[in-house]
């Protein structure tokens, strides 16, 4: 019985361990995907596909230049700290 458990418990982590390193390989959103329209920029309303949790502050930080839109600079200085939408 004792071996039965151990073994089980030891499963368990395993399992666990691969749950979060699928998770932590996610990467950020690059920008190509981010500008549906393609216009060269990321809007905020594309921005919140990628990145649900993105904030209109956060997105109003990271447009440098105030232009509404993310050149892919601004993307990139952003994305980077941003978690990425679950799939």
């Amino acid at each position: 019985m004792h071996r039965i458990a151990v073994s089980l418990v030891a499963f368990t982590l395993v399992v666990a361990s691969l749950a979060t390193g699928a998770l932590a390989q996610q990467k950020a959103p690059d920008f190509a995907s981010a500008d549906a329209n393609k216009d060269g920029q990321v809007s905020y309303s594309e921005l919140v596909i990628v990145v649900p949790t993105a904030t209109q502050d956060q997105f109003n930080t990271a447009d440098m230049d105030k232009s509404g839109g993310l050149s892919q600079t601004e993307f990139g200085g952003m994305s980077a700290t941003m978690a990425p939408a679950a799939k």
